[in-house]
């Protein structure tokens, strides 16, 4: 049996693979991974990167806290804004789908703790 953080390096392997073919969700997941330090060591600025990468709504907000300045950051939010992000539709999509992706399929995965959501 592997371990949890064994587990969680071999999903952020998987995860790199995909979104470095263009999967937003992969990307997305990237981000989380990074951020909270699952199955690597945390890094917020390749956290940033990965979320900004994903073109996600929501990962365009979570980039935009560490953006280098604040023009940075409100560039960041008004193209999350532009896909979305905060409006009502978008919420029911999430609902809808579990999560935000499309056709059911979820927008991020269940990492340890439960920092999968922001």
């Amino acid at each position: 049996n592997a371990t949890l953080p064994n587990r969680a390096a071999v999903a952020v392997e998987s995860f790199e693979a995909a979104a470095r073919h263009g999967h937003a969700f992969a990307a997305y997941n990237l981000g989380v991974a990074h951020l909270f330090g699952h199955g690597v060591l945390p890094n917020a600025d390749l956290a940033a990167a990965w979320f900004e990468a994903s073109g996600l709504p929501e990962g365009l907000l979570a980039a935009s806290f560490g953006a280098d300045s604040e023009d940075a950051a409100a560039a960041l939010r008004s193209r999350a804004t532009a896909l979305g992000a905060n409006a009502p539709w978008r919420a029911q999509a999430r609902h809808l789908t579990g999560a935000g992706g499309t056709g059911g399929v979820a927008l991020h995965s269940p990492w340890p703790g439960g920092s999968c959501a922001l």
